[in-house]
């Protein structure tokens, strides 16, 4: 991806990047999916955007957000200790996250901070249940195209000795390559 233009950007490319790194069993997708999938022979990540923070422009003024973000690690009660199957896949989301500019420019996309695990929710009331750990973490995110202008190519060094008007092109010759 070239530029990054929305949030909804920013979250495809976690879900795109979670889908490649995990096991086709584990489905990925949106906090909103909760409550509304099956919960039986697999196991959840849920991508949650918890809060937004509006960030000054940066360099190349995209003005930018620092994204609260939440990955619900949810596993079915129907596997033996789901509560650390559910860990075990919280921590394994951890080292994905640590490194990760998800496949978006580095320019528009800082690497994650704050990264941290707590338990989750745990539901052992119906026929299957579940067990979950939350991974949060902090990123800063510019979006939209640079404000920079290109700078013109460069088409050699001109010099002057002690110009009298330095803003004299005559007085300058080029240098010798």
């Amino acid at each position: 991806m070239d530029t990054l233009h929305n949030p909804g950007d920013y979250y495809q490319a976690i879900k795109n990047t979670l889908n490649q790194t995990l096991h086709t069993s584990c489905h990925v997708g949106s906090y909103a999916e909760y409550g509304r999938l099956e919960l039986k022979d697999t196991a959840l990540v849920l991508i949650e955007f918890e809060q937004s923070t509006l960030l000054s422009p940066n360099h190349e003024g995209r003005l930018g957000h620092q994204f609260e973000m939440v990955l619900h690690a949810i596993v079915s009660g129907q596997y033996d200790q789901p509560e650390i199957k559910a860990l075990n896949l919280a921590a394994y989301l951890e080292r994905v996250i640590v490194h990760h500019t998800w496949g978006l420019p580095s320019n528009q996309v800082s690497l994650p901070d704050e990264i941290r695990t707590v338990p989750g929710g745990f539901d052992r009331q119906h026929d299957i249940g579940y067990e979950s750990w939350c991974v949060l973490f902090s990123q800063k995110v510019y979006i939209g195209p640079s404000e920079l202008e290109d700078d013109p190519p460069v088409k050699g060094i001109w010099w002057a000795d002690n110009p009298i008007n330095p803003a004299d092109e005559k007085e300058y010759e080029r240098f010798p390559n």
